[in-house]
């Protein structure tokens, strides 16, 4: 069993766009789906080259009840933010064409300006210290568990998670 199928059967699910990868697992029956109109919860921006990576996380977030936009590069993802205005941005440091901290000082012009969580590989040394100086609102490092990213965002938000 991957990852992908791991996720998709991990999460009870609340609210969920179907489209790409989601509505062919839909349509194969492994994507139970129950449709929650009581939350409406913010967006989110992930920004992510990992394909793999990008769509677990974008399928659990959606799972949670989150809007989620995804951008596998920096300029997609400088367009998204301005077209979007999202709340959050996750963002990976490592992107193809450009530094995910320079993808972070263009974000800061966005108005309002969104939280942002730092996602990366890199060691904790300089990246937390890069993190930090953008005035990041969080990094986690690479690899975390998608608990460990939830808890990040309601703590972002000021959400208190039901026990």
């Amino acid at each position: 069993m991957d990852s992908r199928s791991e996720v998709i059967r991990e999460f009870p699910g609340r609210l969920c766009k179907l489209t790409g990868a989601r509505r062919k697992a839909w349509n194969q029956g492994v994507l139970p789906m129950r449709i929650d109109h009581e939350h409406n919860r913010p967006q989110i921006l992930l920004v992510e080259d990992d394909v793999l990576l990008k769509d677990v996380l974008e399928l659990a977030l959606c799972r949670e009840g989150y809007t989620v936009a995804t951008a596998g590069t920096a300029q997609a993802a400088i367009d998204k933010a301005y077209r979007l205005r999202p709340e959050i941005v996750l963002l990976d440091i490592q992107l193809p064409d450009q530094s995910g901290y320079l993808v972070a000082a263009k974000l800061r012009l966005v108005k309002p300006v969104p939280k942002l969580l730092f996602l990366t590989a890199l060691g904790r040394g300089q990246s937390d210290r890069m993190a930090s100086f953008l005035a990041a609102d969080g990094i986690l490092h690479k690899p975390f568990s998608v608990t460990k990213l939830l808890a990040r965002i309601e703590a972002l938000l000021g959400l208190a998670r039901a026990a």
